[in-house]
């Protein structure tokens, strides 16, 4: 009964139309924006370990693109959510990279730090 009501609300016109006429006070996101960002360059900036650091360039990204979608629903513009998703396919690719460097060096030394990327001079 409950999951029917809540799926008839959903499933309107009314309340999309109230969705998006809410959307146009985006701007008050754009300090979590920042702050999502903040969070992951101190994380970056502070961390030793390669995984964290990985992570914090995650956090950093994913402030990027909720800062791009929320300039591109301000200003009306629907380019910023185009290279929002672009901007997230180059971030996988990141990742991905990232990964395989993390597996290089555990396979080769046995252990994961900064100290043994001297030995992977190719």
């Amino acid at each position: 009964m409950f999951h029917s009501i809540i799926l008839n609300i959903w499933f309107t016109e009314e309340f999309y139309y109230n969705l998006i006429l809410n959307l146009k006070y985006s701007h008050e996101l754009i300090p979590v924006t920042v702050a999502i960002f903040l969070i992951g360059l101190i994380g970056f900036l502070e961390s030793r370990e390669f995984l964290s650091i990985l992570v914090n360039t995650e956090i950093m990204m994913l402030g990027i693109n909720f800062h791009l979608i929320t300039s591109a629903i301000l200003w009306g513009d629907y380019y910023g959510q185009v290279y929002a998703l672009c901007f997230l396919a180059i971030t996988a690719a990141e990742t991905a990279v990232g990964l395989g460097i993390l597996i290089l060096l555990y396979r080769t030394k046995g252990k994961i730090s900064f100290n043994e990327f001297s030995t992977l001079k190719g």
